[in-house]
C-alpha cells in the first residue's frame, strides 16, 4: 500500500474537490451555501511527511453561508499537524478569519484503519473551554453532542462525529465526496457558535439559539 499520508492527501483533496453550492437544515435553521476555490498556495513544505512533493497545495474552498439575518464564512483547507506525536500528518482543516472549526487528521485514520476495513474520518464534537467557562464545558459539550446527534450523524464516540469513511488503499470515499463535504460543513455550522459564541453579534443573527439550550452566561 501506498504511503498513509499521500492516500490521505488525496482523499482531502477529493473532499475539496467535490465542494458544491448546498442547502441545509442546521438546528432547524435552512442555511444556503455558496463555494468558490482560492488561489492554490504554494507549499513551503518540500512535502508531506511520506507524499509525493508538492509544488502547490489543493486550492482552499471558500463556502458562504448564509441564512436569514445572519452569514458566516468557512475554508476548508489540507493542513499539516502540528502536534508532535503527529507532525506531518495530511489533515482537512475549516476555518474562519479567527478560529479552527474542525479539524480532521486524515493520516491517522487511515493508520488507525483495521486490514481490510475502511478509514473511518472524525472530528471533534466537542470544545475544551478554559477560564470562567471552564465549569460549564459538561453542559456545552452534552447540548452540542444533543444537536450534533439530532442532525443524524454519526458519533462513534462521545466526543468525536464521523465525517466520512475511506475505503483503502486507494482512498474512496464510500457515500462519495460531495456527502462528506456536505458532512463536514454541517458539523461545522453546528460547533462554528458555540466555538466562537462572542463573535456571534458580527455574524448578524445568530444561527443556535443558545436560549433554547439552558446554558448560562458563562458558558
Amino acid at each position: 500500500m501506498q504511503d498513509s499520508n499521500q492516500i490521505a492527501l488525496d482523499v482531502v483533496r477529493s473532499i475539496l474537490d467535490a465542494a458544491h453550492p448546498a442547502t441545509l437544515d442546521v438546528a432547524g435553521t435552512l442555511v444556503t451555501t455558496v463555494v468558490s476555490r482560492d488561489p492554490p498556495a504554494a507549499s513551503h513544505e518540500p512535502r508531506f511527511n511520506g507524499s509525493v512533493a508538492q509544488a502547490v497545495l489543493p486550492a482552499p474552498v471558500r463556502a458562504a453561508c448564509a441564512w436569514d439575518g445572519g452569514n458566516v464564512t468557512l475554508v476548508f483547507s489540507v493542513v499539516r499537524e502540528t502536534v508532535p506525536r503527529y507532525q506531518g500528518d495530511v489533515c482537512l482543516g475549516v476555518h474562519t478569519g479567527t478560529c479552527c472549526i474542525l479539524w480532521c487528521n486524515v493520516r491517522a485514520a487511515v493508520d488507525r484503519a483495521a486490514s481490510g476495513e475502511p478509514a473511518s474520518l472524525t472530528a471533534l464534537a466537542a470544545l475544551v473551554k478554559r477560564g470562567p467557562a471552564a465549569a460549564e464545558q459538561p453542559s456545552i459539550n452534552r447540548a452540542l453532542r444533543r444537536m450534533v446527534s439530532e442532525a443524524g450523524l454519526p458519533m462513534p464516540t462521545k466526543s468525536k462525529v464521523q465525517i466520512a469513511e475511506a475505503q483503502l488503499p486507494g482512498g474512496q470515499i464510500e457515500g462519495g465526496a460531495d456527502a462528506a463535504f456536505a458532512r463536514a460543513l454541517l458539523v461545522s455550522l453546528l460547533k462554528h457558535d458555540f466555538v466562537d459564541r462572542r463573535g456571534a453579534a458580527k455574524r448578524g443573527v445568530p444561527l443556535i439559539d443558545f436560549t433554547k439550550l439552558d446554558l448560562s452566561e458563562a458558558a
